[in-house]
């Protein structure tokens, strides 16, 4: 599948801190069927300052490559062929300045790293959750079955589109606290860069959402896949 409008230019950006990415990363760089396109890599161990640094990059280079989306890609996010197309059409479609592909969180629980943002409380989306959604799903979708507009998304495979998103505004952070509980005890606490950068979106009114119709996998020491079911590593 590819792009139509030739004036879109994107700017693929895919962070790692070890200098590695899996090879369906690799594969994903080969096959994402936009037709103007620009890929950087960057290796830095710390996350929030190694997405700032590609995302300022890309800003900075906006106007001599005519940059007009920025996209983020995780060196252990395995997207399906065509995944960068579609996303495009997609934020055509439903006007969307952001769009994040919904992915799982490598653990046994089928939580993703999607989640809602209660008032002094947050709740990750479940497999099950997610099913209850549209394909392409905003905070107002949310609210319409949990009550909550406040989508919190992810940024293993994100695109921006960077002539209505500020970066001075909306950048990636996180943040880290040790608080008492209520018995006393300390807690660690931690917001990270995607949910921050989510939280920003919603201040300054930045048109996001998320879909789960374009299938990606998440690779460890197990492969997970965005429709929430683990398999052995090298499984294909």
């Amino acid at each position: 599948m590819t792009m139509n409008n030739s004036a879109i230019n994107v700017s693929i950006n895919v962070p790692t801190y070890n200098g590695q990415l899996h090879f369906k990363t690799a594969t994903a760089l080969l096959t994402h069927g936009a037709q103007r396109f620009d890929i950087s890599f960057s290796s830095i161990s710390l996350l929030a300052y190694n997405f700032n640094h590609l995302f300022a990059k890309a800003y900075n280079e906006m106007e001599s490559k005519g940059f007009t989306h920025f996209c983020l890609l995780h060196a252990d996010i395995g997207p399906e062929i065509g995944w960068l197309a579609r996303m495009l059409s997609m934020m055509k479609e439903h006007r969307l300045d952001c769009l994040s592909l919904v992915s799982p969180i490598k653990n046994a629980e089928f939580n993703t790293s999607c989640a809602l943002d209660y008032p002094g409380e947050l709740k990750k989306l479940s497999s099950s959750d997610i099913s209850l959604l549209p394909d392409v799903f905003t905070g107002s979708d949310c609210k319409k079955v949990f009550g909550t507009d406040r989508l919190l998304v992810n940024t293993g495979c994100m695109v921006i589109d960077m002539r209505r998103v500020n970066p001075v505004k909306c950048f990636f952070e996180i943040s880290d606290r040790i608080v008492r509980d209520k018995n006393g005890k300390y807690e660690c606490q931690n917001i990270p860069e995607d949910w921050a950068i989510s939280r920003k979106f919603m201040k300054h009114k930045i048109r996001y959402a998320a879909t789960k119709s374009v299938k990606l996998t998440h690779h460890g020491a197990w492969t997970w896949d965005n429709q929430m079911m683990p398999r052995v590593k090298g499984d294909n």
